[in-house]
């Protein structure tokens, strides 16, 4: 849970019973019969992971991973890629080192609250942080442009389309032409790449009866 109060104070813990397993992880069936696999108690709460007025300034929390690699608790493999938690923090980060975060390239806070028309471009408010949550800046989609960069198509229409994604900025707002080419682009490969490989009743299921993923 997060925590944040009105002298500002800011903080987050994770809470739940973690359990501590004398081998294994949990996530594939283990032989009951045998005391191999057994829980030997809890991790404490004081050793899960919290944070209390960080250094940075700023909490986020996105469904990403929240431990290092070396954690010594096994805390679950279920954690988003990272993406959405980066961009919360590069879009906070830049509001808190430029009064106004407003990076064309970046799709800064003044940008998002115009997207979604809110009342005040300048200040930030609880309203416009949950206007971040409509974000429509993909850090995915630049990535994956950036692997397409040194790409060369081979036909006039795929060229067009090349040059447009590599000019793209990344936002996916209904007038971006570029966003509307990474779109189309990526459900084609997620078919191209996978279709081959499924079986029909896997194939409808995964990639659905329409053109998308």
């Amino acid at each position: 849970f997060l925590y944040a109060d009105q002298q500002g104070n800011i903080g987050h813990y994770l809470s739940g019973r973690v359990p501590l397993r004398t081998q294994g992880d949990g996530l594939l069936p283990a032989p009951g019969w045998a005391a191999t696999h057994e829980w030997v108690g809890a991790v404490p709460f004081e050793q899960m992971p919290h944070a209390l007025n960080p250094k940075s300034g700023l909490i986020v929390s996105a469904n990403n991973k929240i431990v290092a690699d070396d954690f010594p608790c096994f805390l679950g493999k279920t954690w988003r890629t990272g993406f959405r938690a980066r961009r919360i923090e590069a879009v906070l980060k830049g509001e808190m080192r430029n009064g106004n975060a407003d990076d064309a390239d970046q799709g800064g806070f003044s940008r998002i609250k115009a997207e979604k028309k809110a009342p005040n471009p300048t200040a930030v408010s609880p309203a416009d942080c949950a206007c971040l949550h409509l974000d429509f800046h993909s850090l995915p989609g630049q990535k994956f442009a950036q692997l397409l960069a040194n790409h060369t198509p081979d036909t006039p229409e795929a060229q067009l389309a090349h040059q447009l994604l590599q000019a793209w900025d990344g936002w996916l707002g209904a007038e971006s032409v570029g966003g509307a080419v990474y779109q189309v682009l990526l459900r084609q490969l997620t078919d191209l790449l996978l279709e081959p490989h499924l079986a029909e009743p896997l194939r409808h299921r995964l990639l659905g009866a329409g053109p998308h993923p």
